[in-house]
């Protein structure tokens, strides 16, 4: 007779105690990560997201900040700045400039950070409202326009 909980029924050891037991190590973290990709895949989630999720103590560690990231034009855009306010305003010179002191920027990065220091020109037609924004002038409750949005 083996010297164990279960009994041995036509060769298959069965045991009661095991299926109760729960799993633990490698064994429990396979389980765990199992049930999250299950649970992901029913709500169409990523699985990071649902191990954040369900790592939370509180629903408030389930928020992240959204702090920009740092670019690599960071450190050159006071230079930028600085020949724009020169009069240099040629993206594809100021590009070349950056290229011969080893920048590893791009030409489009340049060019997004110069538009901005453009800005709109003085004189250009502002685009007219959207339908959505007409919309919700039109069934909005009139105490809740605040100045800009009142039409004209």
């Amino acid at each position: 007779m083996p010297a164990c909980s279960g009994a041995l029924t036509a060769g298959v050891l069965t045991d009661t105690n095991y299926s109760e037991r729960p799993p633990r190590g490698r064994r429990a973290a396979a389980v765990a990560t199992a049930y999250a990709r299950a649970i992901a895949r029913h709500l169409g989630w990523g699985l990071i997201t649902v191990l954040r999720y369900a790592n939370a103590a509180r629903w408030q560690d389930t928020f992240r900040e959204n702090r920009p990231r740092p670019s690599r034009l960071d450190p050159y855009k006071p230079y930028l700045e600085r020949r724009f306010a020169e009069g240099c305003t040629s993206v594809t010179h100021l590009h070349n400039e950056l290229l011969a002191d080893n920048a590893s920027v791009t030409y489009q990065m340049v060019r997004a950070h110069i538009a901005t220091l453009r800005g709109t020109p003085a004189g250009t037609r502002s685009r007219p409202p959207t339908v959505r924004l007409v919309t919700g002038w039109l069934t909005g409750h009139p105490t809740t326009l605040t100045e800009e949005a009142e039409p004209a």
